[in-house]
């Protein structure tokens, strides 16, 4: 995740790394202030758990399938496993629920959540 050189030099030398480092070198999404880590990922988990679960699944398996394609297979690929979600009952359920919060007014940030760092 964070690279081969970066990598040899934490193995290597064996120096801690601090969460800001490891967030510049792209080995986390985000650093959060001390001692609110745990209630940061509960939040994010209760978001995701509000997402559609299939949706959610095939989101990872596009992301796993396409690290090591190319552009144009990559491309394909993510077509391909977009079609088995978006035509179910579930996400054409959900995509009326949001259009229709947006028709009511609603903010992306709230239909969404709030804006994240």
């Amino acid at each position: 995740i964070i690279g081969r050189t970066a990598t040899a030099e934490r193995v290597l030398d064996g120096t801690p790394m601090t969460a800001q480092r490891i967030y510049e070198l792209g080995g986390v999404n985000r650093v959060v202030p001390d001692g609110t880590s745990v209630e940061v990922a509960l939040d994010w988990a209760s978001r995701l758990a509000d997402r559609p679960a299939k949706a959610l699944a095939t989101l990872k398996q596009i992301l796993i399938d396409n690290d090591d394609l190319g552009l144009s297979e990559a491309l394909t690929n993510e077509q391909r496993l977009f079609q088995t979600v978006v035509g179910t009952e579930e996400a054409i359920a959900t995509m009326g629920d949001i259009q229709d919060r947006f028709d009511a007014g609603e903010s992306i940030e709230s239909v969404y959540g709030s804006p994240r760092p």
